[in-house]
């Protein structure tokens, strides 16, 4: 039961609008990758360490907005076809 409040909750505070929401996807999608980059070009074991961490925080934002996405494209009641920018 408390799982089920907690993902309500969630679903009613994360509202966005659509283009602002493929926004954030665009930009979280670019600091991801500069993220993946940043950790190849580590050579210290301490930045390893650091871009691990950086990276897998990235891509869990990433991940995210990419589920806000797919929830608001659902929730429009779009079962197939592409997501277009309003306007």
């Amino acid at each position: 039961m408390l799982d089920w409040f907690r993902k309500e909750k969630l679903k009613s505070s994360c509202k966005w609008d659509d283009d602002s929401l493929l926004d954030a996807v665009e930009e979280a999608q670019r600091i991801w990758q500069q993220a993946q980059r940043a950790f190849e070009l580590a050579d210290e074991h301490e930045q390893i360490d650091e871009w691990i961490y950086q990276l897998q925080l990235k891509e869990k934002r990433y991940t995210f907005l990419l589920q806000q996405v797919k929830m608001q494209y659902l929730a429009q009641g779009r079962g197939s076809g592409e997501w277009v920018r309003n306007g």
